[in-house]
């Protein structure tokens, strides 16, 4: 789970597949010399021609080599910013901060030979007991010159002079921001006394140390989407802890119920001869069982009204509806009578001299309060009359009422829009390559995996 989780940083993190390379010369103090004589000729490495900008310790100075004597050192170090490279697609391009944030990787090439002991294939020089070894370092260090990056190479091949001669490559390399400076160190080792004064060691015959910006391009990350990154990367780290407890979760579960399983037994049918005596049953009192519902059931009777009671009221309502179909029926026609007198004097009656519903309405309020004197009664048939008025459809008309009246204030308006396409770049494509957005996408299928997985385990505890 922890190497998913890197897997996942470094994708959204790093992405060096397209980034634009470039790579420096010889950084070394040796840099522009060219091989020896003493080197092998097949190769290209620039050969050493004196002790001048190398800082050593216990070597002995000869016209194109370097040899340590008991134990020596040879080393160098500066500045990777102001470098001048060439970049992969052709082109010069020189160092800065900002591409050596990008990443930046120091490749050494170094050439030997280690001839001086009785054991040696190309046996030289003073041979003694002991096979002499020899090694190389190479640091990556920030500004303050903390080391950020390092590698460091222990050999003891056998090697003499001219085609003899063994090549060796060291690579570090640095990923993250604030590369600014290296250090390189070789050191020899007599085999036979790391305290000799004479010249019996190993002897550096070349050396070579370039410098590769991983991404000359590379852009720093504002401050505060820096901080959006740490904030969900550590949110991406308890998305895992919690996605870690719940596949445990289910293992567990899914183990207990498997041994549930397993040691359940086997269940039995009881044998019937234990139940051979017959059950006695006690006989049950048919008349007891209602007698609570009878007398709840009269008081609920003499509580309500009695036959004489309902049947006047049944009355009442029959009179009342009677008299509401008759007062529609008067309205009904008096509206005929109206019809046919406007037609006789004007055969093309429009429906804007047609009565309105609201008038109509009030005249039959009207009537009705003349008949019907009882305050009561007087409610009880309006309320009839209109909701017969309301089933016939004949009485939404008076709420038909629009609350505004409908006026067009913008004609004739000039067309202002505007096609121009401001915008290059998408939505989409810029949420793909935005790690804020990726990251929240992953945090999201976690917690969805997270969320199934749990109604499994539910679902496994249930026993579905």
């Amino acid at each position: 789970m922890k190497n998913l989780f890197l897997v996942i940083i470094l994708s959204i993190l790093t992405q060096t597949s397209n980034a634009e390379q470039a790579t420096s010369g010889n950084l070394l103090p040796n840099a522009g010399v060219g091989t020896t004589s003493v080197q092998n000729q097949s190769g290209s490495i620039d050969g050493i021609n004196g002790s001048n900008g190398w800082t050593t310790s216990g070597v002995s100075n000869f016209n194109n080599e370097l040899e340590a004597q008991g134990t020596g050192t040879i080393s160098a170090n500066g500045s990777l910013l102001n470098i001048t490279t060439e970049k992969e697609n052709g082109g010069q391009f020189t160092t800065t901060t900002n591409s050596l944030d990008g990443g930046v990787r120091l490749d050494s090439t170094t050439e030997v030979q280690s001839c001086e002991w009785i054991g040696s294939a190309h046996q030289c020089g003073q041979a003694t007991n002991g096979r002499d070894s020899y090694s190389t370092t190479v640091n990556i260090k920030d500004e303050n010159n903390q080391v950020l990056s390092s590698v460091t190479q222990n050999r003891n091949n056998d090697a003499g002079y001219y085609g003899n001669t063994f090549t060796y490559n060291d690579t570090v390399i640095h990923n993250g921001t604030g590369a600014r400076n290296w250090d390189w160190t070789w050191t020899g080792v007599d085999g036979n006394n790391v305290n000799a004064t004479g010249a019996v060691g190993p002897n550096l015959l070349g050396a070579e140390l370039t410098a590769t910006l991983l991404d000359i391009d590379y852009s720093p990350i504002p401050p505060a989407v820096q901080t959006e990154l740490v904030s969900f990367n550590n949110e991406i780290r308890e998305e895992f802890k919690k996605l870690e407890e719940v596949i445990n979760l289910k293992e567990e579960v899914k183990l207990e119920k498997v041994a549930s399983i397993q040691e359940e037994p086997k269940l039995t049918e009881p044998k019937m001869e234990k139940f051979k005596e017959p059950v006695k049953t006690m006989p049950v009192k048919k008349e007891e069982e209602p007698k609570q519902f009878v007398t709840q059931n009269k008081q609920i009777t003499s509580q309500s009204s009695s036959p004489a009671q309902t049947k006047t009221l049944k009355q009442e309502t029959s009179k009342e509806e009677k008299m509401v179909k008759e007062i529609a029926k008067e309205e009904k026609t008096e509206k005929t009578k109206q019809v046919s007198n406007k037609s006789s004097s004007n055969s093309n009656v429009s429906s804007e001299n047609k009565p309105s519903v609201s008038v109509v309405l009030q005249k039959t309020m009207d009537k009705i309060d003349e008949r019907v004197k009882d305050i009561g009664k007087n409610l009880k048939i309006k309320n009839l009359f209109k909701m017969r008025a309301m089933v016939d459809n004949s009485l939404l008309d008076v709420y038909n009422i629009p609350f505004y009246e409908t006026k067009n204030i913008y004609k004739d308006q000039p067309s202002i829009q505007d096609n121009r396409r401001i915008y290059t770049t998408s939505l989409e494509s810029y949420q793909r390559s935005d790690p804020i957005f990726q990251m929240q996408r992953n945090v999201q299928k976690m917690r969805l995996q997270r969320e199934r997985l749990t109604r499994e385990i539910e679902m496994l505890k249930n026993g579905q």
